[in-house]
């Protein structure tokens, strides 16, 4: 059975996202990380500790990696820290390489935007952007074309 870790990168609960991420990961084996609950520092000093390199971990073991982003990401998400974060393990044992990624981001006026930055992460961290969830509709169609893929690759 496929392993599906959803990132919530939004800063408050109770919200759109997490619903539309509940029903992407519903009947899947899955694990969630609230980047409100775990500190991910943007710039890391040398004095500095974060819990970024154990989600990571968690990364690596993940099949598929969803990422939840609230409308008003700019001000209320831990989006950009993230995005930043991973540069450093961007290397030879770059956990993001080879995952499906499914993006979770609620209809609004930066959603073009968002998914834009996503393709180019995903473009630079060898995954692929297979869905985008912005409703319930779209939200039910994932679980079963996700596996299908999965299986696909798999297979490969």
């Amino acid at each position: 059975m496929q392993r599906t870790l959803f990132i919530n990168t939004s800063n408050y609960h109770g919200s759109l996202v997490l619903k539309l991420a509940k029903i992407v990961v519903s009947k899947q084996m899955s694990q969630t990380i609230s980047l409100a609950k775990h500190l991910v520092l943007a710039d890391l000093g040398e004095e500095d500790e974060d819990e970024f390199l154990g989600i990571c971990e968690s990364v690596r073991d993940a099949d598929v990696l969803t990422v939840g982003v609230p409308p008003d990401w700019q001000s209320r998400s831990s989006m950009t820290a993230f995005i930043k974060r991973m540069a450093e393990v961007q290397g030879i044992d770059n956990p993001f390489r080879r995952k499906k990624l499914v993006l979770v981001m609620p209809a609004g006026a930066s959603t073009e935007t968002v998914i834009n930055i996503w393709s180019d992460v995903a473009v630079r961290f060898d995954m692929d952007l297979v869905e985008v969830v912005t409703d319930i509709d779209s939200a039910r169609a994932v679980p079963h074309n996700i596996s299908l893929q999965v299986l696909i690759h798999r297979l490969r």
